[in-house]
């Protein structure tokens, strides 16, 4: 029996990884482990094999695939915000996608469905099917229309990721922001136009290690408070630092 990627993509995953290895963290067990990145984030059967291998797999995965390789197969700066540039629906669709694969959307569909009252909760695969009929656009929590930059990262603090594959910062004006690591060293900030109105950024490098390490904590505190499954990286250390931040908010 099948072994289903739940919401992150194995191709994505890899980036995390040293040899196809990686440490997680648990939440739900509050255990550090090292695992393969094909067994972690995954259930049997989870998805019905229509939605697995057409939609997911051979569909919206294999698009942005393609964009994922020319963006980190390259060190060349003016390739990625070009190939970025050229994309920005194609990242909009896939993050929709990921945004439905969270386990806490289907749940607060199901709560807060009128139909799903009448009917019965949905299943997650009902759920990527609708998505791919409705569209629906979870970017427009943004409230404006927005961009999508690169964030390429020079500095000796690697980027880690969650079960999820993005995180959620909302800022003291109460605007929405979504970051998304690609591997440990190029991710993609999807903000307003009024939050980055500058029209020379074409890509954002942190030039210390703060600026790593805040959007790592975007990525924890999502995982903490949405994804509440794990966090992983190709370094212990890594996942040492940001578990002991996930601790601090019980203290």
């Amino acid at each position: 029996m099948p072994q289903d990627h739940v919401s992150i993509p194995k191709f994505i995953e890899k980036g995390f990884s040293k040899e196809e290895k990686v440490f997680c963290y648990n939440l739900e067990l509050n255990k550090t482990y090292k695992t393969d990145v094909s067994r972690f984030g995954t259930q049997r059967d989870y998805y019905d094999e229509h939605v697995e291998k057409d939609i997911l797999a051979n569909g919206i995965e294999h698009e942005f695939s393609c964009l994922y390789n020319a963006i980190t197969n390259t060190t060349n700066v003016d390739i990625i915000v070009k190939e970025v540039t050229n994309n920005e629906k194609l990242v909009s669709q896939f993050f929709s996608f990921m945004f439905m694969r969270a386990k806490q959307t289907l749940a607060d569909i199901n709560k807060n469905s009128i139909t799903s009252q009448f009917l019965g909760n949905l299943s997650h695969s009902d759920l990527i099917r609708m998505q791919l009929d409705m569209k629906i656009d979870p970017l427009t929590m943004i409230g404006e229309e927005y961009r999508t930059i690169p964030v390429i990262n020079f500095t000796s603090v690697l980027f880690i990721n969650n079960s999820l594959g993005f995180g959620i910062s909302v800022n003291s004006n109460k605007k929405f922001s979504f970051f998304i690591p690609l591997n440990e060293r190029i991710g993609l900030l999807i903000c307003g136009k009024s939050q980055c109105n500058n029209d020379d950024l074409y890509y954002i490098h942190p030039t210390d290690n703060n600026g790593a390490d805040r959007l790592n904590k975007v990525i924890t505190r999502t995982e903490l408070e949405y994804g509440k499954w794990f966090i992983f990286a190709s370094q212990e250390k890594l996942i040492d630092v940001y578990k002991e931040y996930i601790k601090s908010f019980d203290k």
